[in-house]
């Protein structure tokens, strides 16, 4: 007889915890916009519960109320087919005070996008150069697009139903990063399947232009409920467009040749940093038959070779940059800040990452011929 009354109370006891912590049930807690989510409501019917349910948002903000057809404190059961709005997208929450325990009981539930998943596991498996070996780092390429593969997992039932797609955020943007608050968003494509995990992915060359921001970028990869994420890194480069050979023309001897070539030589700064240039040469020797001359940029009582940014022969600055005596010694053409980086494709944001560049040359007394050397251009 003692054993049936112990047990008994057990029963009861568990049962009222119960009864208490969760007064209403909600199915399924994942859903999409213009669904419906069933709430079952079973109060205590000696308290009841408030007759207005509210929506709250994950910024705790009430979008929503739900209107029960009881009076002001509902006592009996209730199930209610709630609508989602359209409008609706993320994590939200149901509140219900029950008087019983003079407080809200507070009800989860996520609304994703149409072709998200509704659960599982998603895995961001790779983001790298194409063909690359390195996982997890991008290396850009000088004045183009960098090519690049994204993979990704989910292991989810009918998977290939299922749309994925990954935010990628640069430094700025590292803590924020989110499906809102992003640098790029690519839609994966779906690739192959193999039991119940799906692969997606992404390669090509549609993002990731030259001029980014190196340094640490953050990837997210979602479908409606399922999410991962990580950080990789997007390299520095250093990297300019300039001809590799120049051909001066026919100059005269004994006088300045100012603006050689005549319309300048654009230099682009074709990397993701400022760069600094270090400019040097030793001289030019005569190659065409019948000289022997060598031409000396630095006969020891004239500097003969300068460069700078327009066409005017002057020691000093005359339009912004400080011209500079090439010698046989690097000598720096830009300030301490160096050549901006470009923000756009065409590298004509007139914010300094693309400049013309003049060379102005003094022959001195040589035979006459074709003369050739080597100008090296450091970068820093």
């Amino acid at each position: 007889m003692n054993y049936k009354i112990i047990f008994l109370s057990l029963i009861t006891t568990i049962f009222l915890i119960n009864f208490v912590l969760a007064i209403t049930n909600i199915n399924p807690d994942v859903a999409y916009p213009e669904t419906e989510i069933e709430l079952s409501i079973s109060p205590n019917k000696k308290f009841g519960f408030y007759n207005i349910i509210y929506v709250h948002d994950s910024e705790d903000l009430v979008v929503d109320l739900i209107n029960i057809p009881c009076d002001t404190v509902c006592k009996s059961r209730q199930n209610i087919a709630y609508s989602i709005p359209t409008n609706f997208l993320g994590n939200y929450y149901f509140a219900t005070y029950d008087y019983e325990i003079e407080d809200y009981e507070l009800d989860s539930f996520s609304v994703i996008e149409q072709g998200g998943a509704e659960g599982g596991t998603l895995t961001i498996q790779e983001i790298k150069n194409s063909g690359s070996d390195i996982n997890f780092l991008i290396s850009p390429e000088q004045g183009q697009k960098a090519n690049i593969e994204i993979l990704t997992t989910l292991k989810s039932k009918s998977c290939e139903n299922y749309n994925v797609k990954t935010y990628l955020c640069e430094p700025d943007l590292f803590t924020t990063c989110s499906s809102e608050i992003y640098t790029y968003n690519i839609p994966l494509n779906f690739i192959s399947k193999t039991g119940q995990t799906c692969n997606f992915n992404y390669i090509g060359a549609d993002y990731f232009p030259f001029y980014e921001v190196p340094g640490d970028w953050k990837i997210i990869s979602q479908s409606g409920a399922t999410y991962d994420e990580t950080n990789f890194i997007y390299a520095e480069l250093k990297a300019m467009n300039y001809p590799s050979s120049i051909n001066f023309g026919t100059l005269n001897a004994n006088m300045w040749n100012t603006g050689i070539p005549a319309e300048g030589i654009d230099l682009i700064n074709h990397g993701n940093i400022p760069l600094t240039i270090d400019w040097q040469c030793n001289g030019f020797s005569c190659i065409s038959p019948g000289c022997t001359d060598f031409w000396s940029i630095n006969d020891g009582e004239e500097n003969t070779f300068q460069i700078d940014d327009e066409n005017l022969f002057a020691e000093e600055t005359e339009t912004g940059l400080n011209p500079v005596f090439i010698i046989d010694t690097p000598n720096n053409f830009f300030p301490e800040t160096g050549l901006p980086i470009c923000i756009s494709d065409s590298c004509d944001d007139n914010i300094g990452e693309k400049t013309k560049t003049y060379y102005n040359l003094k022959l001195p007394e040589i035979e006459r011929g074709t003369y050739q050397g080597d100008i090296v251009v450091s970068l820093y």
